[in-house]
């Protein structure tokens, strides 16, 4: 009985006792096998706990490594005692300045402690900082999938200079607290960096932030913000930017972090930012919104370009994606204008933040003192912040130009001086001043200050903000990846759910083989479950096909069946082994074990063998590939024979498929092919583009989903089969055709024994 191509779900290996694993720290040795674990050891008293769901995955000199997606280990801990990971550190990003670093762990090693003390955690760790930042003094999370908290304090480890295989040491300071006690260790090297998205695939979301609780009252009625884009430009002596609709996006998203709600961010991006779309948002929508409490904060990114009047002075301009650099007074925005358009507006604050190098603004600053801003707060103001000066070139890494790069880190938090929860937009000024000119290599300086009014523009600092995903599906064995992260397989009626996940956009993808993937953008939202359903279907499949090889498959539905046997049902079994003790199925002493206990299985849908492979067919195989048989090949083979005292098999010099019975005897085109070894079956199996089907299925197709002992029902009915101690020998493949099972699969009990 053959299954149809489609590959089998890949399975974890299982190891036995006595198998080595050759690793760096000495050879360890499989001494322990428990239900949901190994257990290996290695002089003098190093002990590593592995779940089963992990898979060693071997190479020829008999070492490995763990393969971890996602990491769910099982390991010994103590509060206080030492440990040790070892674990990839990638990053999918190419700029050599800013990577993302996702650490696998593979095992973790600790002392032995008494039994009874395992405790379970599903880790996965991911953060973003510098290339070269040193792991010294960084204190992590490790959150695990039962909302339990390991918190773990790094105190050594290498600088990360790129792709790599490094240890990682820290200690266990506390289990089970959501706020564990801070410790003496040494503060980071450096500022803690939210995660930033770096390139324009959607995948894991930078850490997106809401206002600290507890926060002063809001200093604004509404905030309001038009974030422009523009990297294709309609007039052809424009150049493309690469990375301002990127920028324009991680700006949204930023603002967002910043309490500006998503109904009042309007967002134009390439074709959609013509001058006439800004200028009637700007000068007519927004004037009839805008309060005289409330701030507006207008992000351009996209080219600039300064004209020099007459009187000497310069006059700069915003190029829309309609723009024309030879018309720039009739086709651009020009500065003059923009301030024209703010004096309309009733807000209070109002912020131009411009990614693009160009001058021709009048503006001042000067240093805040504390004191002062409380009262600069309440005074009108027009403010900019702009990316660089006339002469700068715009300096552009990891999907983002530097300037917004560093815009949206310090707005997420690294600008905010410790224990400060306001920043005004002179103190954002000097700190993106600083480090664009440092990061850009001293090739851009931006710009900052008053066009009128002596207000300030204030942000709040936010903390971090997380939301839920849920995930269900209309059919089981689907994979569901988060960006790059897996999630799990969906099951009937069962739902997948991801927790706290810094709010922002995903790339949810769902994967089944033989249906096209499913893709979805989706947005978590803070402190909020957002119910994804997947759309993905059973497919309708024809209920028979034909095989390379000509012979009919039978279609058997996906869905879920019982599996194995009760203690009560095997006792026919017991009865017939304690008679014939010797007989091919008792002589092996774990039958009981292999059928216990009974379960749930769920199925892939799958094709089978209508019939049993026939001598005729089988012979059409030989003669294409010239295949011979184990039987063949030894000169004998094991022939079943009808005696006083029962059946038994007994070795035949020259049976083989060609002769079953032995010399003399000759194989029937439509008798099922016997004599066959499972290598000899796969063999074929390749040559007719199947395979051999798994027990599960060929148990499922046996015996449907009603759990019957037979094709049939439960009782035996010696009409319906080719079976029992006084049958004279094999008949034609389908001859009880009253024997087939509830799928329409002939002989799935009786004539020939079928390998898996």
């Amino acid at each position: 009985a053959l299954a149809a191509p489609a590959p089998p779900r890949a399975e974890r290996p299982t190891y036995t006792l006595g198998e080595k694993w050759l690793r760096d720290d000495g050879d360890y040795e499989l001494v322990r096998i428990e239900e949901d674990r190994y257990v290996f050891t290695a002089p003098p008293d190093r002990e590593i706990h592995l779940t089963k769901d992990l898979a060693l995955l071997k190479d020829q000199r008999g070492g490995g490594v763990w393969e971890c997606s996602p990491v769910s280990l099982t390991w010994p801990l103590e509060v206080g005692k030492w440990g040790s990971s070892r674990g990839s550190v990638t990053w999918p990003r190419r700029s050599p300045e800013s990577v993302e670093i996702v650490w696998t762990v593979e095992a973790y090693e600790t002392v032995r402690v008494p039994a009874g003390t395992f405790q379970a955690f599903r880790v996965h760790l991911a953060f973003t900082t510098s290339a070269r930042f040193q792991f010294g003094g960084l204190r992590l999370w490790y959150a695990s999938g039962a909302r339990q908290y390991v918190k773990a304090e790094v105190v050594k480890g290498p600088g990360l200079a790129g792709p790599s295989k490094s240890p990682l040491a820290f200690q266990l300071v506390s289990l089970d607290r959501p706020a564990p006690r801070q410790t003496t260790l040494p503060a980071p090297t450096e500022p803690a960096r939210l995660p930033v998205e770096r390139g324009s695939s959607i995948g894991t979301p930078p850490a997106i932030a809401q206002p600290e609780v507890g926060s002063p009252p809001a200093l604004y009625g509404e905030s309001w913000a038009v974030v422009i884009g523009i990297n294709r430009y309609q007039h052809p002596r424009i150049p493309r930017l690469r990375y301002a609709v990127n920028d324009a996006k991680a700006v949204e998203r930023a603002l967002r972090a910043q309490g500006f709600h998503q109904d009042r961010i309007f967002t134009l991006t390439d074709d959609q930012a013509t001058k006439s779309a800004i200028e009637q948002l700007l000068g007519d929508e927004l004037r009839q919104q805008l309060g005289p409490n409330d701030r507006l904060l207008v992000f351009f990114a996209g080219h600039g370009k300064t004209d020099r009047l007459r009187s000497g002075e310069e006059e700069g301009y915003l190029i829309p994606v309609d723009g024309d650099p030879a018309r720039l007074f009739s086709s651009a925005i020009s500065m003059t204008a923009l301030r024209q358009i703010s004096d309309r507006l009733s807000a209070k604050h109002i912020l131009y933040i411009v990614d693009a190098c160009y001058s021709g603004y009048a503006i001042f600053n000067r240093a805040i003192a504390d004191d002062l801003l409380a009262e600069m707060v309440k005074k009108p103001a027009i403010q900019i912040l702009t990316a660089g000066r006339q002469q700068d070139e715009a300096q552009e890494r990891a999907g983002h130009g530097v300037f917004t790069d560093v815009l949206v880190r310090g707005l997420t938090g690294e600008a905010f001086a410790p224990g400060k929860p306001w920043l005004a937009l002179e103190e954002l000024g000097v700190w993106v001043k600083a480090r664009v000119f440092a990061e850009s290599n001293k090739k851009q300086l931006p710009q900052y200050g008053n066009l009128s009014g002596e207000g300030q523009f204030v942000f709040q600092k936010a903390a971090l903000a997380v939301g839920s995903l849920a995930v269900t599906g209309k059919i089981a064995g689907v994979e569901v990846w988060l960006g790059d992260r897996k999630l799990g397989e969906t099951t009937r009626g069962g739902t997948l759910l991801a927790s706290d996940l810094p709010v922002g956009p995903y790339q949810l993808t769902a994967r089944k083989p033989g249906h096209p993937d499913w893709q979805r953008t989706v947005e978590v939202v803070a402190d909020q479950r957002v119910d994804v359903a997947i759309e993905i279907e059973e497919r309708r499949l024809p209920p028979t096909i034909r095989g390379e090889d000509g012979g009919e498959m039978i279609l058997i539905p996906a869905g879920e069946f019982r599996m194995g046997n009760t203690p009560e049902g095997l006792e026919p079994m017991r009865g017939f082994c304690r008679r014939m003790p010797k007989a091919s199925g008792c002589r092996d002493e774990h039958y009981e074990r292999d059928e216990l206990p009974r379960k749930n299985i769920m199925l892939d849908a799958f094709y089978l063998d209508r019939f049993e492979v026939t001598n005729g067919v089988f012979e059409r195989f030989v003669t294409v590939t010239g295949h011979r048989t184990l039987a063949e090949r030894r000169g004998e083979s094991a022939v079943w024979s009808v005696g006083s005292g029962g059946g038994q098999p007994a070795n035949v010099t020259g049976a083989s498929w060609r002769s079953p019975g032995g010399p003399g005897s000759g194989a029937e085109p439509t008798q099922p092919v016997v004599h066959v070894s499972w290598n000899d079956a796969a063999a074929y199996c390749r040559w007719a583009g199947k395979r051999l089907p798994t027990e599960a299925e060929w148990e499922k197709a046996a015996r449907g989903p009603d759990e019957r002992r037979y094709p049939w029902g439960d009782t035996w009915e010696a009409t319906r089969a080719n079976g029992g101690m006084t049958a004279k020998g094999t008949t034609p493949a389908g001859s009880y055709s009253r024997g087939a099972s509830p799928y329409g699969v002939q002989d799935m009990a009786g004539n020939v024994w079928e390998w898996v």
